[in-house]
């Protein structure tokens, strides 16, 4: 179903933003170690995680053995506070998507300068080391 495809699209936006940020958060870093790099994923994933508990156990104290997927379902369709909740996430999800393309593009970028066989391989030309 098409309807379907679009009702999850946020979902696998979210799901994938934090991948095109990698490299360049490495890059950033003034002594980037595995040990710093790691602490770093583990903070920002565990936050990231506690926020999504929170927010689900709230969200099923709200509607208990009936909460939706979406927890905004739980609401009437004529509400208006739930009418403008509803137009706030597209605004939010319509931002999101385009906010991706920049970071996206400059971790392109920096994987070509640094991978010069990669960069040579994708314009067709032939990569030799100068002794």
């Amino acid at each position: 179903n098409p309807l379907d495809v679009i009702q999850a699209a946020p979902i696998l936006v979210t799901a994938f933003m934090c991948h095109t940020q990698v490299l360049r958060l490495h890059a950033e870093f003034e002594k980037p170690t595995r040990t710093r790099f790691r602490g770093v994923i583990h903070g920002s994933l565990g936050y990231s995680a506690s926020m999504y508990c929170l927010v689900g156990v709230f969200g099923y104290m709200y509607a208990t053995e009936h909460t939706c997927g979406n927890i905004l379902l739980n609401f009437p369709t004529q509400d208006p506070l739930a009418v403008a909740v509803r137009f706030l996430m597209l605004l939010i999800v319509l931002g999101n998507i385009p906010m991706q393309v920049l970071p996206g593009r400059k971790a392109f970028f920096y994987v070509l300068k640094h991978s010069p066989r990669l960069t040579s391989s994708l314009l067709g030309t032939s990569h030799t080391h100068e002794q």
